[in-house]
């Protein structure tokens, strides 16, 4: 009976999506490769050291071509034997983005209304070529393509036109002072903004980042994921087709060791944006503040609780909680990564999930009957396993999965833990892929104070049909964003960032606006009639 009610609910969320699926257009399974170099000034650049790496097919392990590594050079006179740090391909991305910003230019005499239609224009070539671009992010990320195609792509362009409405609508105010002064604010630019953006979601970040900077008036310089080059380069020639002027925006492929600690250490960038895991966000951080105090801007790890109240819709409930945790592969910093879940339905809950889990699908992510794809990359696929395996030592017990699930690639089996303690590892760290941990609670306050006792606060759900007790539970949660019958509900209006160790302000929504801007007051002094 269980089986058959299982399988009913995701055959139906299989029909609504192949439903949907049918207005998509066939993928290309070899895409081409237009773009692998740097952009900086509108033009395609070697790096200074001629290094290239490579980027991996993660559904394969082979590769797929060569990507310019903008990296450091090290330069001295060998009689002193002293060396100096020349941030080589960095350096001159953010010369060509202060060029790009100096007053008077092109860019700074532009009226605000232009610039918002430069970036419709962008949006349109985006859709323009969105089955392109969610073939590339396909092969380059392992994404399924019809979640690149109708998910990713449509944030995208919905991204980038929320903020080209943004660009002349976001202004100062006057200020009435004692005395005989006219008194007003203007909303300036921050300047040059260096953004380094992650692997699992490229096309999605870099519209986060680049459509509320450029909205505003600054100047780009962005490290892309080494993992995920090909998509945010692709993205660099059609805004070079939109119309931005040179430097406006320059992108660069590159490690975070090299390149993307020279944009947070860089003394002529104003800002530094950064999307990733709560440790490096600690380094940047101080690279911000031991070089020109640049502001910041951190979205960082996440542990979130998706709470299971008793009253809730279980069936509702386990198909949301399975959509929370395994989407992207489980690869989302706001993954609802310990479930928690009433004691009184505890045992159906688990089951229900079980038997979920095992009919997910897995393979080949240019095959729409595919609900996951692969891993990003053999160091990802390693790290998972390994929490695995400290989840079975910890006395955590496995229920479904827990092993490869390809001969080649970095498939993971989606993977499910019951009777798991909040002080496991498996319950305390970011495993950032298709595990689910599911743990068992008693009282609305107990469960509360369990899943504030983290140092992530990124996001949180609850699930239960009483509107007074969601409400409480998510007053009380530490978290930037709270669903309450739902998960993974995005929209370019609403701002998302994270409390504590998930980072330092929001993204999206007018909030996104705000970290990009400096506000000044203009003050003047209105002389007085002589009687």
């Amino acid at each position: 009976m269980l089986q058959s009610v299982v399988s009913r609910l995701f055959r139906i969320s299989r029909v609504r999506r192949y439903s949907a699926a049918a207005a998509i257009p066939a993928p290309t399974t070899h895409p081409d490769i237009y773009f692998n170099k740097i952009f900086i000034n509108n033009e395609w650049h070697d790096a200074v050291s001629k290094k290239t790496f490579p980027t991996i097919n993660p559904s394969t392990g082979e590769i797929i071509c060569q990507v310019a590594e903008g990296d450091k050079l090290l330069r001295g006179n060998y009689r002193s034997k002293l060396a100096i740090t020349y941030w080589a391909d960095v350096d001159k991305a953010v010369k060509a983005a202060k060029d790009a910003f100096k007053f008077g230019s092109p860019w700074r005499l532009m009226d605000a209304s232009h610039r918002g239609l430069l970036l419709h224009r962008l949006a349109d070539l985006i859709e323009r070529d969105k089955a392109y671009l969610a073939s590339l992010e396909t092969l380059d990320n392992g994404k399924p393509y019809h979640i690149a195609y109708m998910t990713d792509l449509d944030l995208v362009v919905k991204c980038f036109r929320y903020y080209a409405g943004w660009a002349d609508k976001y202004h100062g105010k006057t200020i009435p002072l004692e005395g005989n002064y006219f008194c007003y604010t203007r909303h300036e630019p921050v300047g040059v903004c260096g953004q380094i953006i992650p692997w699992n979601f490229p096309l999605t970040m870099q519209a986060w980042k680049l459509a509320p900077a450029l909205a505003t008036g600054n100047v780009v310089v962005m490290k892309v994921a080494e993992q995920t080059p090909l998509t945010a380069l692709y993205v660099a020639n059609l805004i070079k087709e939109a119309g931005f002027p040179p430097g406006v925006v320059n992108i660069i492929p590159g490690f975070g060791s090299t390149a993307g600690a020279a944009i947070a250490s860089h003394m002529d960038v104003d800002k530094v944006v950064f999307t990733g895991s709560t440790e490096v966000g600690h380094l940047i951080q101080q690279a911000a503040g031991k070089s020109n105090l640049k502001k910041v801007t951190l979205e960082l790890g996440g542990k979130s609780p998706n709470i299971i109240f008793s009253d809730a819709d279980v069936n509702y409930a386990v198909e949301e909680a399975h959509s929370a945790l395994f989407f992207n592969q489980g690869q989302c910093c706001c993954a609802g990564s310990r479930t928690y879940v009433q004691e009184s339905v505890y045992d159906e809950f688990v089951e229900k999930s079980v038997e979920r889990a095992k009919l997910r699908t897995v393979g080949n992510p240019f095959d729409a009957r595919n609900e996951q794809g692969p891993q990003v990359d053999e160091e990802q696929f390693n790290k998972i396993l390994g929490y695995i395996t400290t989840g079975k030592k910890e006395g955590a017990k496995l229920l479904c999965g827990g092993g490869v699930a390809a001969d080649r690639g970095y498939f993971i089996q989606p993977t499910v833990f019951g009777d798991v303690k909040d002080e496991m590892i498996i319950a305390r760290e970011e495993i950032f892929g298709p595990v689910m941990q599911i743990l068992k609670f008693k009282t609305l306050e107990e469960v509360i104070e369990r899943a504030n006792d983290t140092k992530y606060g990124l996001a949180a759900a609850v699930f239960t049909n009483d509107l007074n007790k969601a409400n409480y539970v998510s007053h009380g949660l530490r978290a930037g964003t709270v669903w309450i019958n739902c998960y993974n509900v995005f929209g370019a209006q609403a701002p998302f960032g994270g409390y504590k160790a998930s980072g330092i302000g929001r993204e999206l929504g007018e909030d996104g606006i705000a970290a990009y801007t400096e506000v000044k007051t203009v003050t003047t002094k209105v002389p007085q009639k002589n009687s």
